[in-house]
Formats: structure tokens, sequence, C-alpha cells
């Protein structure tokens, strides 16, 4: 008898050693940085002109994977950050767009917003169907644990902050500056107002944008390249740039098409972890960095241009300064990554000129045909009631109407014959069908959620896209758009570089297993990282 209490004994101490010892392995806090729309090579690409402290210092201190990719389609900002938060896709999280149409509602809707009696609506992460790496530490650790997320973007703020967030902001210009949603229980606190008191044109525009390096570290890239949109119709695309009469025109909203959008968002979230006292307990806290600035000026002006460069080379500044804030504040005890929610394209008529197959891939005239097409066969009706995002949503009223005794698995099929022989198209996504290239099915599949997807879903061809003419794009399975940065660096991490392929996915994930806490709910196979 003593021998089996002296056995329950020990186990119960192994188990509480075995918990205070990851308990002293978490850090204070795990940051978690997203810059929209970077490409993986961009780490290479201006890599002689960035500082030692920036990327360098999360590639040289920390783990880099070189080979880290997005393992479905569409690639869109706010599948790419719920994917990145939850570790799953968007078949499972059910975040497929950033705006895409729902049958269940009957409209257009947007990723981070519900419907209010009001018609005012309300700004939250409910459309996400799972949780994410925050949720889990508070319900692994203790409601005591914060979150929190801030963007320039609605959708870059709230989805990894996730659904039990103390707060998520972001910069509405028109509103006064960082905003946030009644979703949250204060939702504009003190010391948000007093950030937003200042002059922003005169703290972030009024020098407007020259280069921030000498004119030779540019060389390589031309100042005045074909297929640059200009800030108005008919303006400049060179250096310098005043902003001047545009601010009079745009407001503070400019800021985000700017390179200085990356500096108020950093200034804005170091104001964050200090009033809102991040990392200062015992218990870890999760906190979100989502640049967005980045993205607006490369649809703007493009993968190749030097607007772009120098803000690759501006945000290298801000991430060292970002990084020594976090040495101050939380000294070794903390981790921090950076990624990105997709990559980005280069120009189609760019790649045309220089021999590169490509096109644009127009979406609503193939709708249209498809209409048509199937008036020709089955009789005039609204077949097509959207073509969001290259899913193709049929009317399904029209299936049950027994008056017309037509079945879905016809149309479907003449729908998928005809839409496969369009100009762009590579192939088609069906559910219900299996052929096809493994590969791209397989990222259609991914990207595919039952409930609010359409029936059939285009793979258009490479470099094929539906963005306007200047600047660069993203949305496809494709290399360019999927292969992004992952570099990790902080307490308990190792460092070195890892060339073999991962996923999105396996994030989340990993970071769970590290810090001891479950696995967020959405999460199905994944393949863990070496972190040490």
């Amino acid at each position: 008898m003593r021998s089996i209490k002296l056995v329950i004994l020990t186990f119960i101490l192994l188990v509480n050693y075995t918990a205070k010892a990851q308990e002293s392995e978490r850090p204070k806090i795990v940051i978690g940085i997203v810059v929209d729309q970077m490409r993986y090579d961009y780490l290479q690409r201006f890599a002689a002109a960035y500082g030692e402290e920036g990327f360098k210092r999360l590639m040289r201190e920390g783990m880099n994977y070189s080979s880290m990719h997005y393992n479905y389609k569409p690639t869109m900002t706010a599948c790419g950050h719920a994917s990145i938060f939850t570790g799953t896709t968007p078949s499972v999280h059910g975040v497929v767009a950033n705006a895409w149409y729902s049958r269940e509602e009957g409209d257009y809707v947007y990723c981070v917003k519900l419907p209010t009696e009001d018609g005012e609506g309300v700004y939250s992460p409910a459309r996400m169907k799972t949780n994410t790496l925050a949720d889990e530490i508070k319900l692994s650790l203790g409601s005591s644990s914060k979150s929190f997320g801030v963007s320039l973007k609605d959708r870059g703020a709230i989805l990894p902050a996730g659904h039990m967030a103390d707060g998520a902001f972001w910069f509405e210009g028109e509103k006064g500056g960082f905003i946030s949603s009644t979703y949250y229980s204060d939702p504009e606190p003190n010391w948000v107002k007093d950030f937003n008191q200042q002059d922003y044109f005169k703290s972030y525009l009024s020098n407007g944008w020259i280069l921030s390096r000498e004119v030779e570290v540019y060389e390589a890239v031309a100042d005045d390249r074909l297929y640059e949109g200009p800030y108005v119709k008919g303006g400049a695309i060179i250096f310098p740039y005043d902003f001047s009469s545009l601010y009079e025109k745009k407001g503070d909203d400019l800021i985000k098409y700017t390179p200085f959008g990356n500096q108020l968002l950093a200034d804005f979230a170091m104001e964050l972890i200090k009033n809102e006292e991040l990392g200062k307990d015992d218990q870890m806290d999760f906190f979100s960095i989502s640049f967005s600035s980045t993205d607006y000026i490369g649809h703007q002006f493009g993968v190749g241009s030097r607007e772009l460069m120098d803000t690759y080379l501006r945000l290298d500044q801000t991430i060292a300064e970002l990084l020594a804030f976090f040495d101050k504040e939380f000294g070794e005890d903390y981790v921090v990554f950076l990624t990105s929610d997709h990559g980005a394209a280069e120009n189609r008529n760019h790649l045309k000129e220089k021999g590169v197959p490509s096109g644009y891939f127009d979406r609503r005239s193939i709708a249209k045909a498809l209409d048509k097409q199937l008036d020709s066969i089955y009789g005039q009706a609204d077949w097509v009631i959207s073509s969001t995002n290259l899913n193709i949503y049929l009317n399904r009223a029209l299936f049950k109407d027994e008056t017309l005794d037509i079945e879905r698995d016809d149309v479907i099929e003449s729908a998928y014959y005809f839409l496969s022989e369009q100009e762009g198209v590579l192939d088609v996504y069906v559910p219900e069908y299996g052929n096809g290239d493994e590969f791209l099915m397989r990222m259609a599949s991914n990207g595919y959620f039952q409930k609010e997807s359409g029936d059939l879903v285009i793979i258009e061809k490479a470099n094929w896209n539906p963005y306007p003419d200047h600047g660069s794009g993203h949305s496809s399975a494709y290399s360019y758009d999927t292969h992004v940065p992952f570099c990790i660096m902080g307490s308990g991490i190792g460092s070195g570089k890892v060339d073999e392929p991962y996923a999105i996915t396996d994030i989340i994930p990993s970071l769970s297993n590290l810090f001891g806490i479950s696995l967020p709910d959405g999460v199905r196979d994944y393949n863990p990282l070496p972190l040490k």
C-alpha cells in the first residue's frame, strides 16, 4: 500500500515539475509580424542595402526558413492572416477571401464584418470558424494572458488576435486615426485618443518622399518604369514625391499608400505595448503587427519598382527599431517571428514585353459568356449569380425547381467544359471531380470551404490575373504568390537556415508545441518545424 502511495506522490510531483518547467520555458510574449505582400526573394534582392539589425538580425540570430509556402489558393490578405494564426487552411477556417458571395446571406460579405439591425455592422473575427494561437494561449494559461493585434487594415488587426482578443486596432484616416470595434471590451482607451491627437501630416508626410539612401544604391532599379501607377491620374511616378497637394484630396488615409504608414504603425505598436503593459507579468501574452503599406505600394508601383525597394529599405530600419524596443522591454524573454500573408506577381504587361506568357484574366466576361452558354443548352435563366474570386456560384434554386427538370450534375459538367476552354484558364476545380493536376487541385481544395465557396473554381494560367494594368497582383497558386519569408528568433529558438520545404500552416502548431499549449481546434496534419 505504501509503495502505491509513493508511486502516486512521485507521479504528482513529476507532473508539477513538468508544468513548472514548461511554464519557465515560455517567453513573456510572442509577437507575430506580418509584412503584407512580401515575397521571400525580397530578403535576397535588397540584402546588400539592408542594415545589420533589421531583417538580417532575424536571419542571423534566429531561424530562417527559405522554402515556406502557402498551401492553398486564393492567396489573399484575409486568408493569409487567418491561415498563419489558426494553423489551418481556408477549407477549415472558412475565410475564403477578403470578401465573397454568401449563399446563406444572399449577398456579398466582408471577412471581418457582420451585419447588425441598424445597418452599420460590427467588426469582429466571427466569420473565422476556428480559433487561433492567441485564443489557445488564453484557454491554456488563463484570461490574464493578453492578446492584441494592430494593422493599417482591419482584417490585418482582427484575425490574428483571435476571438478572445483584448483589442484590435486599425487606421482609418477619415475617422481620426486608429480605431477599433465594440466587439472588444475597451475599443477606445485614453492612450489611443491621445495618440490620435497628433497631426499625421506634420508627423509623417510633410517632408514628402525622397530616397532614404544614396541614389547609387538603387541603380539596378529604374525610377520611371512602365506600368507603375501614379498617385493621381497623369501624375509623376519618379522621386521625389511632394504630398502637400495630394494630402488635401486624400487626407490622413494617404499615409497608408506611403512607406511612412509602416513607421506610423510601429510607433502605435510600441505605444500599445507600453500602455497595455504587455509582457509584464508571469503569463505569456500575444501581440501581432501587420504592416500594410507594403501591399498598397506593391499594387500601385509593382514588384520591380524603385518605390518598392525604398519601402523595404525603410521597413528594414523600422524592424530594427522594433527589435531594439523589444530588447529593452522584454530583455531576452520574448519570441518574435516575421512572415507574409502572400507574395506578388510581376506586372503581366512587363512580362509580356519580355516574352513571358501572361495576360489579363477577364472573369466578368467569362461569367457572362458562361451564362449565355447555359442559356443555349438549358433555356434562359440567371445561371450564374456570382463570379467573385474566380469562384463560379451557380443559381442552385434552379436545380430545385421541379418545373425545369434540370440536374445540377449536368449543368456542372457543361460549365466545366466551357470554362476549361476559355482564354487564360488552365483548369477548373470541381469538388466532386478528382481529375486534373494533383498539386493545383490540392491547392484549390485547401482553399475551398463548402458553405462559402462556389460550385466551380477557375485555376488561371501562370501570370494571368484580373488586376489593373499597373503594379502587382496576387491570389494564385503559383510560387510567386505562395513563397514567403519565415524568420523566428528569441527565447528557446535556435539559429540557422532551413532549406527543407514547409507550409504556412506548420507555424502555429509548432509554436503551440514549443510553448506547451493546446493546438488550435482547426489544425489538421502538419509538419513540425525545427525551432532549435
